[in-house]
């Protein structure tokens, strides 16, 4: 019989709601263990579940009480899965452990020694960085991760060695029923709004987490960010700063591009660690890698192995991923759904390819952020030479023509604030406008954590 404290002896575990990034991370995971798996959702086209399908993993289209087949031993049901979904019912019905998602990384967290990521950005390239540090220096870590390493094509992975490194969400507070002994805190900024009604409830569950580490727990904290300074003012166990700019702990020194890429020193109290070279662009990635670096060391990987580590990072999907060219033009697509990474992802892509025109689309997420934060996106789309804005992606609202109206106001408040923007119909009608007057070295970017990706779909057609 399953023990649901230990998740051990491995059965069959079926997944409600399969297709996030999150479920698709830990389906992986238990697939290292033993596990045989199914699953279901109501878009069975999205990247995690057509890869968790090509590895063997039965999933089914929509929610059906025979989804849950015989010889099921557990249920693990996502976030946005009712209580009242017909899976849930029959898993209940026939007396099978009915978990959430975070129950079941709260599980396996318990059996490892932990590092858990934070932060309003960079959680899932920090997280990526840290793991792939520790598996290239031999310690073969579990991870999950909600993005996909692109080298080794998953985001989940369970390793037999010691560590565990996990992203750690705030949404929903999530993440205080994480247990961690280790963390990083990137950043505190307004988002969730739909979880948080003001940024002091936001700092709050910050605060919540880092309370919540043993007394003999690492806090790596951001000391750029105010935010995060407040939250992290309680904390009892250890807690360490980073920066760029400004003091702290460990520092990134000499920042600077290197092609397509970035290199720096690693400092602690003043002293250089190690040299880093990044396979990533921007500033935000040389916090991010920063990061993973001391967190690394302070869990004992050699410097060397960390910079080795570092230098062969093979880079995450949708995390400013290169899509190819297309004409002449760099293709790029990156997951920023949020002022603060827009901003970073284009002047990434200013850094990464000096000199040509920097076209943007961006497909808004959520129509509450949105509204909320409508000023700082337009500011943040107006530094782009060109911007087309699609319908607001809701996955937890609906009305279409209100998706439609937004994206709207937010392409005139773009051009208010000085940006060239324009609205987009769809995707096929901005792949034939950019089109009629692609330059070589212009710069395509696609933001959003919806499904914009597929812009790029049109591009290859073109391309053939």
């Amino acid at each position: 019989m399953l023990d649901p404290i230990s998740l051990s002896p491995p059965g069959h575990a079926h997944f409600v709601g399969i297709g996030g990034a999150g479920m698709r991370a830990l389906a992986e995971y238990l697939s290292d263990y033993g596990w045989r798996l199914s699953g279901s959702d109501l878009d069975v086209n999205t990247p995690g579940a057509r890869a968790l399908a090509a590895r063997g993993v039965a999933v089914s289209t929509g929610h059906r009480r025979e989804h849950v087949a015989e010889g099921t031993n557990l249920v693990i049901h996502s976030a946005a899965v009712p209580a009242d979904n017909p899976e849930r019912i029959e898993a209940r019905e026939r007396g099978l452990p009915d978990l959430s998602y975070v129950d079941v990384l709260g599980i396996l967290c318990r059996q490892r020694e932990t590092i858990g990521i934070a932060g309003t950005h960079g959680k899932s390239t920090t997280t990526a960085l840290c793991s792939w540090i520790l598996e290239s220096a031999g310690a073969d870590p579990g991870y999950l991760c909600g993005a996909e390493l692109a080298k080794v094509q998953r985001g989940g992975r369970a390793g037999s060695g010691r560590h565990l490194v996990v992203e750690c969400c705030e949404f929903r507070r999530h993440f205080l029923e994480v247990p961690v002994r280790s963390a990083a805190i990137l950043s505190v900024e307004p988002d969730h709004f739909d979880c948080y009604a003001t940024l002091d409830e936001t700092v709050d569950a910050f605060a919540s987490f880092a309370g919540n580490l043993p007394a003999d727990g690492l806090l790596l904290w951001n000391a750029e960010c105010a935010n995060t300074a407040r939250a992290v003012a309680g904390a009892t166990c250890r807690c360490v700063s980073f920066a760029i700019d400004g003091p702290a702990d460990w520092r990134a020194a000499r920042v600077r591009a290197n092609g397509p890429g970035i290199e720096f020193d690693v400092v602690h109290h003043g002293t250089t660690v190690t040299h880093v070279r990044l396979p990533l662009p921007g500033r935000h990635n040389a916090m991010n890698a920063l990061t993973a670096a001391a967190l690394c060391l302070k869990h004992g990987i050699d410097p060397e192995a960390v910079a080795e580590g570092l230098a062969s990072f093979p880079g995450l999907r949708r995390r400013f991923e290169l899509m190819g060219h297309w004409r002449g033009a760099v293709l790029v697509d990156d997951y920023a759904h949020h002022p603060t990474e827009i901003r970073a992802a284009l002047q990434a892509a200013r850094d990464a390819f000096p000199g040509g025109r920097l076209r943007c689309v961006f497909q808004p997420h959520q129509r509450q952020r949105t509204e909320m934060l409508m000023e700082e996106f337009a500011v943040a789309l107006a530094s782009a030479d060109q911007v087309f804005v699609v319908p607001v992606f809701s996955a937890r609202e609906s009305d279409d023509q209100a998706n439609v109206t937004l994206s709207r106001e937010l392409v005139s408040l773009t051009g208010v604030r000085g940006g060239r923007s324009e609205f987009g119909t769809s995707l096929d009608r901005i792949a034939a406008t950019l089109e009629t007057d692609v330059r070589e070295g212009d710069v395509l970017i696609t933001l959003g954590a919806g499904d914009i990706y597929r812009l790029h779909d049109r591009f290859d057609r073109r391309i053939l």
